[in-house]
């Protein structure tokens, strides 16, 4: 109780409060493979790339069909491979906004599939449009695989 009626005020109790709190969760050193790393920019160095590679993507691959893999399978009609290469339709499109979950979480935008569903006549152009320059190549594709990564420490 006492923490809650003087935490807010400028006092010398607050600024013990808090600087007890930095030390507490102030990180001095780390042990990794190569070693001990002690200064703070090698640590956050350290644990940005760490995330990078843990979540980043790769651009090799080392998966590889062998050349005969298909022969004697089944092969796409001259009409599926038409289907499968023209561009996406205004239809298409909100067909499968329309089959998800409405109750499902939200994205990244803060906004769930409901929001999508009630707002399609105000937002169908953009989203059209979107689909229009994935498929002519032209949608930056590394700006909607972005991600924020927040570290919730555990007590």
């Amino acid at each position: 109780m006492n923490c809650l009626l003087q935490e807010d005020a400028n006092t010398q109790f607050f600024h013990q409060f808090a600087n007890g709190r930095r030390r507490k969760n102030f990180i001095t050193f780390l042990e990794t493979d190569q070693g001990v790393i002690s200064s703070q920019e090698a640590i956050l160095e350290h644990a940005t790339s760490f995330y990078k590679s843990l979540f980043g993507s790769s651009l090799t691959s080392s998966m590889h069909l062998s050349p005969c893999f298909w022969q004697g399978r089944g092969s796409l009609t001259e009409e599926d491979k038409t289907d499968l290469i023209k561009p996406f339709s205004e239809e298409e499109i909100k067909a499968a906004i329309f089959e998800m979950k409405s109750a499902s979480a939200p994205g990244p935008n803060g906004f769930g599939v409901q929001f999508f569903k009630q707002f399609w006549a105000l937002i169908k152009d953009d989203y059209v449009s979107m689909f229009k320059d994935l498929f002519l190549g032209q949608l930056d594709l590394q700006r909607l695989n972005y991600g924020v990564i927040t570290l919730v420490p555990k007590i």
